[in-house]
């Protein structure tokens, strides 16, 4: 990780920055419109995003098309953790089939 930020890796070990993200706008009113096909990754030890934040947004979409993954064992870091290729195969077969594990709407 720190290979892939220069200025994050003269900060010392243990350090790894994340993007500060605006959340005013995004919220049941807006996401209840969208109709975006949505895949949607919880990690059940995830502490910088709760999942049931992620279990009541997936609620509030009005896509019909939308697939929530439950990462049993996985943080916020997944990508980097021993689950990290059923995320990897999930993501592609939402990207190529809008499908994943052969549905397109559930969880």
């Amino acid at each position: 990780m720190l290979a892939s930020d220069s200025v994050g890796a003269t900060w010392g070990a243990g350090v790894r920055r994340a993007p500060a993200v605006p959340t005013w706008g995004f919220n049941q009113a807006v996401v209840s419109k969208m109709q975006t096909p949505f895949l949607m990754v919880t990690g059940a030890h995830d502490k910088q995003v709760a999942p049931q934040r992620v279990r009541d947004l997936y609620a509030d979409l009005g896509s019909k098309e939308k697939v929530i993954i439950d990462l049993a064992c996985s943080s916020h870091n997944a990508m980097w953790e021993r689950n990290h290729l059923l995320l990897f195969k999930a993501s592609l077969d939402w990207l190529k089939e809008g499908k994943v594990n052969g549905v397109s709407a559930g969880d």
